[in-house]
């Protein structure tokens, strides 16, 4: 029953009708009204005999806490328990009015006396334990929270800040120990606050839980979207993306998967459809796993010369890219492992008919780090085994890489890239090639917004070695311009054209000019 009632009834049957306008009947009338400081000035100077100077002693505390003048109402708390007993509701009252003027210790004790008389027992034991907090005695706090979580309540507030709280409690009591400080948050205080917002995801705590829970990731290296290094990891693991790139090509070269190619002198559109599909896998914020599946299918669409259209092919790539994170320089850096394995079918008889062409296996050891403070720099290391069915065409590649990521003052962003690749074509050793590749791009980020601008050069020289004498080396120089567009989410464009020509010795079969405009949609998830 409120408290203000059972003074009204408490009274009512202690006067009797000769005392119809007795001053606490009217100043309880008064405070009824919410008139509180009408009711102070009407009992402030008054002087009772016995419990009747307890209950004004005691309205008028009350007073003061409905105006906020909490130590006044403490201190007529205080004297009107010498005239009376203590009731649960004024004691809870008592311990507000000391717990607002910072009086915890004597706050804590009356909440402690309400709580004996079962009035308002969670609420009374919420204050003991954060007065308990605030004290700095864990050990006391951490008994009333768990205490109020064993009881049936139906209060959903009262348990999220109560699980909030004792999340905070272990923390601290976690703090004054030697202990394995990352497991114990993970394992008993982080449990403890994300259930607490589970209780009431849309609360008004539930942002500070939300916050809390963010900041304690982060200190403890708990964060799962942040790798041990600081490196973050995107919010959504898994990504599908879906696209489609139609190009036109004015000089169709013969696909052979390695450097060396002749030109058709034939030219065609080109469709290209790729669906790609990975997850990201975080072990421990160190280790980062990302498997990876991609289908491609290439069809030429000039279908009356052989040369061209036997180019039509289907890929299936098997990609599993492995990286430890870790620090250089003080700075992120990442050692890296990547395992392909690439499936190949061709139409290799110019029959309109896709078969199995050839498969390799590529094995990529590297590592990344930023030696420059305004970019990434990476080295890497590769082997590929590539086996066909027409044995002649096996060989064994290994590819010295390097290239370096600039921002720019700008904002710009460059990037150089080079690779060595020594194609040992053992099986038929004339067409075994040495290749150096030197590129640069240049990237607005955003030129126009939601538009990319990437400019880009690239220059390969192919040394034919047994061919030396008939080709000599060759020198393939690349321009390209590619603009992409981004219209939501998950939807992207671009237009892109490169023109390549290649200088050779052998000027009928290799020296050629080619130029490909393409156009791409990607849908992405």
């Amino acid at each position: 029953m409120p408290l203000l009632k059972k003074i009204i009834i408490c009274l009512m049957i202690s006067l009797n009708s000769v005392y119809a306008s007795d001053v606490l009947e009217i100043a309880l009338q008064k405070f009824s009204s919410g008139e509180y400081v009408n009711t102070i000035e009407l009992l402030k100077n008054q002087k009772l005999s016995g419990e009747r100077e307890g209950t004004r002693l005691m309205i008028l505390g009350l007073c003061y806490n409905r105006t906020q003048e909490f130590d006044l109402a403490s201190n007529y708390f205080a004297q009107s328990l010498k005239f009376k007993s203590g009731s649960g509701e004024l004691y809870y009252e008592y311990g507000q009015a000391l717990y607002a003027d910072n009086a915890l210790r004597k706050a804590g004790t009356a909440f402690a006396n309400s709580y004996k008389q079962n009035f308002k027992a969670n609420s009374s034991l919420y204050y003991m334990a954060y007065i308990s907090q605030l004290l700095e005695d864990h050990k006391q706090a951490k008994k009333y929270f768990e205490t109020i979580l064993k009881n049936e309540t139906e209060d959903k507030s009262m348990l999220q800040a109560s699980r909030f709280q004792l999340g905070e409690t272990l923390l601290a009591l976690m703090e004054e120990k030697d202990v394995d400080r990352e497991r114990i948050v993970d394992k008993f205080v982080l449990p403890q606050m994300r259930q607490a917002l589970e209780e009431l995801p849309r609360s008004a705590l539930a942002k500070d839980i939300k916050d809390r829970i963010k900041e304690l990731e982060r200190q403890y290296n708990l964060d799962p979207n942040i790798m041990r290094n600081g490196r973050p990891l995107p919010v959504k693991r898994w990504s599908v993306s879906f696209s489609e790139e139609l190009r036109h090509d004015s000089n169709i070269t013969l696909a052979t998967d390695v450097p060396s190619s002749a030109a058709t002198q034939k030219e065609s559109f080109i469709s290209e459809t790729q669906v790609t599909a990975n997850t990201k896998m975080n072990w421990a914020g160190r280790l980062l796993m990302t498997p990876e599946i991609r289908l491609k299918k290439t069809h030429y669409t000039d279908r009356t010369n052989s040369d061209v259209y036997k180019n039509d092919s289907h890929n299936f790539t098997g990609t599993l890219r492995n990286s430890y994170e870790t620090t250089a320089f003080g700075q992120r850096a990442s050692w890296i492992y990547v395992y392909d394995y690439n499936y190949i079918a061709r139409d290799k008889y110019s029959r309109k008919e896709i078969l199995k062409y050839a498969y390799s296996s590529t094995h990529t050891f590297g590592y990344r780090f930023r030696f420059f403070p305004n970019g990434d720099t990476g080295i890497k290391i590769k082997t590929k085994d590539y086996q066909a069915v027409d044995q002649t065409l096996n060989n064994k590649t290994m590819t010295f890489q390097a290239d370096q990521s600039l921002v720019l003052k700008s904002g710009k962003l460059l990037i150089i890239f080079l690779s060595l690749d020594m194609i040992d074509n053992y099986n038929s050793t004339r067409d075994s090639t040495d290749s150096t590749l030197l590129r640069f791009d240049y990237i607005y980020p955003e030129i126009y917004p939601s538009w990319m601008l990437n400019l880009s050069f690239s220059l390969t020289l192919l040394d034919t070695k047994e061919q030396q004498a008939t080709r000599g080396t060759e020198k393939t120089y690349t321009p390209g311009i590619k603009m992409t567009k981004k219209i939501n989410d998950n939807l992207t464009t671009s237009f892109n054209y490169e023109y390549t020509k290649n200088d050779s010795l052998d000027t009928n079969n290799y020296a050629y000019t080619k130029n490909v405009v393409s156009f791409e949609l990607k849908v992405s998830f």
